[in-house]
């Protein structure tokens, strides 16, 4: 009896300093379901969500709550983004998300939106993929590009029409594929991809990279983001 409870007490101890370090740490938590990062600060003022052109596209996949009465998506709680000179990143390494769609029809996807935001460093930008599913985690790259001019973690909800390069990627009808959210290689970007409207869809395939490594996680939550084409 003396050793279990001596045991509970030291459990209880490193459950303390693990929270400590944590919340110490730029708000961010890492721990079986992927790499989180919240906001104690959000702005007192959003902006207001603008048609920018792409709503004549047909939706793939889509969790952005326009219905919504306050906010398409969670402006203060997302997958953590941390590139390797990042406050986070020079002492552990990258970190890099991803979420899964399946699209219904045989399409060419053109156009994504997102909910990604800028939390510190010197650089504002991101790399986006589209890639193939392999068993579970992201594949085969099959397009990349950089998005740049990024909002600021906290604020909300600003969504931009990110257009996929040389007129789009073709994806078939019943087949996973993933958005994946990454660094430049001496990046020192730290923002967030900040979650949905909890509970507005059901919940989709994530994966978090860490140290270059891809892994599976059950996620409560999914990354904000829409998948149009025609």
């Amino acid at each position: 009896m003396k050793i279990f409870h001596r045991t509970v007490a030291c459990l209880a101890v490193l459950t303390l300093s693990l929270s400590a370090m944590a919340a110490s740490n730029d708000n961010i938590v890492a721990g079986k379901n992927g790499i989180k990062i919240m906001t104690t600060s959000p702005a007192k003022t959003g902006t207001p969500y603008i048609d920018d052109g792409s709503s004549s596209l047909v939706t793939l996949y889509s969790n952005l709550a326009f219905g919504y009465p306050k906010a398409i998506y969670w402006c203060c709680y997302g997958g953590l983004l941390a590139g390797a000179q990042s406050s986070y990143g020079q002492k552990n390494g990258p970190v890099w998300q991803a979420a899964g769609f399946t699209p219904a029809a045989n399409m060419t996807v053109t156009n994504l939106k997102l909910g990604i935001a800028w939390q510190s460093g010197t650089y504002n930008d991101v790399i986006v993929s589209i890639t193939t599913d392999n068993n579970g985690i992201p594949g085969t790259v099959l397009s990349k590009w950089k998005e740049t001019n990024l909002p600021v973690f906290g604020t909300c909800c600003t969504v931009t029409n990110h257009k996929v390069p040389k007129g789009g990627v073709a994806v078939t009808a019943g087949t996973p594929y993933w958005v994946v959210i990454s660094t430049e290689a001496n990046s020192d970007f730290q923002g967030s991809w900040d979650f949905d409207i909890k509970d507005e869809i059901d919940t989709i395939p994530d994966a978090y990279n860490y140290k270059g490594v891809w892994y599976p996680f059950p996620a409560s939550y999914n990354f904000s983001f829409g998948v149009y084409g025609k």
